[in-house]
């Protein structure tokens, strides 16, 4: 998949996410442009990134971005207060949707509570950490959501 697909499905779920999770709020702003440091804001000023991951599930790592052509950039730059995390199934039905205050990650990272960083992506220019979900225990003010729609497909 290339870079305008995922921003693409990136956008998608920003969508996904204010429909399922902030339906209470009046309004949502979602961000414009590029390389920007969150992807929605409620009326109340609270900011959410977003991400979708379809290796989540067959890998069991949640990537946090924080650096691209060697510059800073994803957990490094956010401006977010937290990060929603779809986790896909087949066909980009989402799974589950895990959010995590922006504090917790930044924590995760300080203390070496992930397991590797990944250098790639298309084109090989953005830098990861990978954690798996077990990183986040112990922490407060994290919500999961669970797709009460979603169908696991068993393939033949």
């Amino acid at each position: 998949m290339g870079w305008n697909e995922d921003l693409a499905l990136g956008k998608k779920f920003e969508l996904v996410y204010f429909e399922n999770e902030l339906i209470e709020e009046e309004k949502i702003y979602q961000s414009e442009g590029l390389c920007k440091g969150w992807d929605l804001e409620t009326f109340a000023g609270t900011r959410y990134e977003v991400k979708a991951c379809r290796r989540w599930r067959s890998t069991g790592n949640m990537l946090v971005e924080f650096a691209c052509n060697k510059k800073d950039s994803g957990i490094s730059t956010t401006s977010s207060d937290y990060w929603a995390f779809y986790q896909l199934g087949i066909n980009d039905q989402w799974i589950k949707v895990i959010t995590v205050p922006t504090s917790v990650i930044k924590d995760i990272i300080r203390t070496k509570k992930y397991h590797s960083y990944f250098y790639g992506a298309e084109y090989k220019k953005s830098d990861f950490f990978l954690f798996k979900e077990s990183a986040l225990n112990g922490y407060s003010g994290i919500k999961v959501s669970k797709n009460p729609n979603y169908q696991r497909t068993v393939r033949a």
